[in-house]
């Protein structure tokens, strides 16, 4: 094999095991995992070990022909190591952005399920078990009247549809007469009889998906 095929070589190695090291960092990020830190740890050690061997090859490449491409490699990995920082910056800045709209599964269920929807137009979902790991996912939304259109379709299992309907139902009659003269002798609380929206899945035909999950919804202001 001709230098020039191994140099060329290297660089391509130093790319793949850099790009496989952010896009861990980035599917990762905020997962409550232990076991993730030791395998972000490992991806990082990696990689640097690969870029140390790749410009330790090419210095003493660059002591015999002083050639000047043979900083290749430093170039490479500098402007990897410096899109893993902003990477992560960018995310932090993301979760900093107000939350705009904040959909939840409600009930005393063990597995907790939430979309944070941003004023920037992104969204943040997360899923967990209470008091324990928890797991998120990242995306673009937009809106238009009074449905969410996410860039993807699949979320854990339980957003199925990329097209989210936001609906405002009112609370019946009954339930505003539920307290009755028991209730205000005992001074119960009354019942909460302001309206509620939700957010309903919506299929092709932008009908609501009646076996699909349907969040509750909370306005952040």
């Amino acid at each position: 094999m001709r230098r020039g095929e191994i140099f060329i070589g290297r660089i391509v190695l130093i790319l793949v095991v850099w790009i496989l090291c952010i896009y861990r960092f980035y599917s990762d990020f905020d997962h409550q995992y232990l076991l993730e830190s030791f395998v972000h740890a490992g991806f990082l050690i990696l990689a640097s070990i690969v870029s140390l061997i790749c410009i330790y090859k090419d210095i003493n490449r660059y002591k015999l022909n002083k050639s000047k491409t043979a900083f290749i490699s430093t170039i490479v990995t500098i402007v990897a190591v410096f899109s893993l920082i902003w990477m992560l910056d960018r995310l932090k800045d993301q979760d900093r952005t107000p939350v705009i709209i904040h959909a939840f599964r409600s009930g005393l269920e063990p597995e907790m399920f939430s979309i944070d929807f941003r004023g920037n137009g992104t969204y943040k979902c997360g899923k967990g078990l209470f008091l324990g790991n928890h797991h998120y996912m990242r995306g673009r939304y937009t809106i238009k009247d009074s449905i969410l259109i996410l860039d993807r379709s699949n979320l854990y299992n339980q957003i199925i549809s990329n097209r989210l309907l936001l609906k405002t139902i009112p609370q019946a009659d009954s339930l505003k007469r539920k307290q009755g003269f028991l209730g205000k002798l005992l001074g119960l609380p009354k019942p909460d009889t302001t309206a509620k929206t939700y957010l309903f899945q919506l299929d092709h035909q932008s009908d609501t998906i009646p076996s699909a999950l349907v969040l509750k919804v909370k306005w952040i202001k």
